[in-house]
């Protein structure tokens, strides 16, 4: 988790309570997250947290590393974080209906 926080203050982002809410999420939970989804999760713990403001933060995340997307069939943007480290090649297997994936080796 602190590798995140780490690499959000080198890309110069703060960590604020909402990213930090993010990765949260992200790092409990083994599946694909949309916007919406991620907003659904945190709005009762942020009564002031915008759709807008989940996208922005998970863009930024995606830019830097810290999450990987893919694009669904009906071309929404879901976000997950990979344990797998970033140089070994692998692929996700994804349960359309409840989100959860698994990240499978080419051995």
């Amino acid at each position: 988790r602190e590798e995140y926080f780490d690499c959000l203050h080198e890309n110069n982002y703060k960590l604020t309570p909402k990213r930090r809410a993010v990765i949260d999420l992200l790092l409990h939970e083994r599946k694909f997250f949309s916007a919406n989804d991620i907003w659904i999760q945190l709005k009762n713990e942020f009564k002031e947290l915008r759709l807008l403001t989940v996208y922005r933060i998970l863009q930024q995340f995606y830019k830097i590393n810290i999450v990987s997307a893919i694009t669904t069939d009906n071309r929404e943007s879901n976000y997950f974080h990979c344990l797998k480290p970033d140089d070994e090649h692998h692929y996700h297997f994804i349960c359309t209906k409840c989100k959860s994936r698994k990240a499978l080796s080419l051995l």
